[in-house]
């Protein structure tokens, strides 16, 4: 380990989500989840009650909605305060990211590639800068946590790391139950580590998989009434075919980090879709192969398809996955695999190429890659300073069906700052987009009649 890494990864992740401590507040969730919310407003032992006793009426997030109680006693409403907390979970996330893969793979390169790629990477800034989205950056936090404890165990076979295992999955399953898939994480861990006692490393995984039926059973309950509460819409655009091109939409969005958006198209066209399951299938197929080719390789494509596969759609599991079809916080977590097979790809790299000049390239190119993210992360964080702004960025790019959803929620944003001929604007855009939204022709009707 080299200290001077842990304070490059902190410090540059800091640099390139600055900007985003001078954003506010959104209408995307956060007057849900913090500004409109008496539970998290008062830090009482009755509000906390309600927050871990489940009867809120929001999602099973305890963990999240604890620490946002905190946040706002000693800040209040000061979005820059919430926003703090994120930056720095993330930073951490990405320092100990790098713990992570170097305990496993002995390798400065491997570590630093994963670390910088998770810190600098813009497809992170909808989690990061996302005041509401704090639970895929502190589940994040404990699935690091709960690896290296683990780990840990492996080497020393002392209990007590185990143990210490066991109660961060509980706090990363308290952020968000998608945390449950790191029991079968564990397995890869031990196969990865080329661990010999198979039988008794797969009932060392029982108290995990239990943790993880329990508190997903609660969480599954929260999810249901929370989604209910904040859903808002009469609309869906769901369809299974989203599901299949979900892979290949995200390995060319970690690849190529363009025409970002908090809203997606909800339809492709033919080819695209067949071409992305044809993608999807043969990822999947190629991830079982390398397992038994290449451990350190399968570790990684192990990892991406284990955290991928809640989020693909196949399950419309909430009201984001109803209105679109894909969402860049949802791989917050499942890309760190991607990274780490392409922290292996530059190693391995380095390790083939014949003479210096060829090695000063290829570190070049990286770190050119890495700068450039870093860049992009910076200009995407003002995505994030206001409504207006998050929506205008959403239907930028976005001419499909559900694009009505960004025109009608950029409607009730010009509408709050004061700009009601834009209002209207966006209003009939978004019945344009689709006739059926009743929310948006009310809202016209609404501002029409009062012209």
């Amino acid at each position: 380990m080299f200290p001077l890494d842990l304070l490059l990864i902190f410090l540059v992740t800091v640099l390139a989500y600055l900007p985003s401590l001078s954003n506010g507040f959104v209408d995307f969730d956060d007057r849900f989840y913090i500004t409109a919310n008496p539970t998290i407003q008062n830090l009482t032992w009755d509000n906390l009650r309600a927050i871990w006793t489940h009867s809120t009426g929001r999602p099973y997030y305890p963990l999240v909605f604890t620490a946002y109680s905190v946040i706002h006693s000693f800040r209040g409403l000061e979005a820059s305060a919430f926003h703090a907390v994120s930056l720095l979970l993330h930073a951490v996330n990405a320092v100990l990211a790098y713990l992570l893969v170097f305990r496993l793979f002995k390798s400065r390169t491997v570590g630093l590639i994963t670390g910088l790629l998770l810190g600098l990477h813009p497809i992170h800034v909808d989690a990061v800068a996302w005041a509401s989205d704090l639970k895929d950056v502190m589940s994040g936090t404990f699935v690091f946590l709960t690896l290296l404890a683990y780990v840990q165990f492996t080497r020393t076979r002392r209990h007590g790391w185990y143990w210490l295992s066991l109660s961060l999955y509980a706090l990363a399953l308290l952020s968000k139950p998608m945390a449950a898939l790191l029991a079968f994480l564990l397995l890869i861990v031990d196969y990865q580590q080329r661990l010999a006692n198979r039988r008794h490393d797969v009932l060392e995984k029982v108290p995990y998989l239990l943790l993880a039926v329990i508190l997903g059973w609660i969480s599954y309950h929260g999810q249901t009434m929370g989604t209910a509460a904040r859903a808002g819409t009469d609309l869906s655009f769901y369809s299974s075919s989203n599901a299949w091109s979900a892979f290949g939409f995200y390995i060319v969005k970690l690849i190529s980090p363009v025409r970002l958006s908090v809203l997606y198209g909800s339809e492709h066209v033919y080819w695209w879709s067949v071409s992305a399951t044809v993608l999807c299938v043969t990822f999947v197929s190629m991830t079982v192969w390398m397992l038994m080719l290449s451990r350190d390789y399968g570790f990684g494509l192990a990892w991406f398809v284990l955290f991928a596969t809640p989020i693909l759609g196949f399950i419309p599991f909430g009201y984001v996955v109803r209105l679109a079809p894909y969402a860049n916080h949802f791989m917050y977590l499942a890309d760190v695999g991607l990274f780490v097979c392409a922290g292996l790809i530059v190693r391995d790299s380095l390790r083939a190429l014949p003479d210096r000049e060829s090695r000063i390239t290829l570190k070049a190119i990286s770190v050119a890659v890495l700068v450039t993210f870093a860049v992009m992360t910076w200009v995407r964080c003002s995505v994030w300073k206001d409504s207006v702004a998050l929506w205008t960025d959403a239907i930028r790019y976005n001419t499909k069906p559900n694009a009505t959803i960004g025109h009608y929620r950029l409607a009730q944003a010009q509408l709050e700052a004061g700009r009601r001929d834009e209002a209207i604007r966006q209003a009939r855009l978004a019945l344009k987009a689709h006739p059926g939204n009743t929310k948006a022709r009310a809202l016209l009707n609404d501002l029409e009649a009062g012209e």
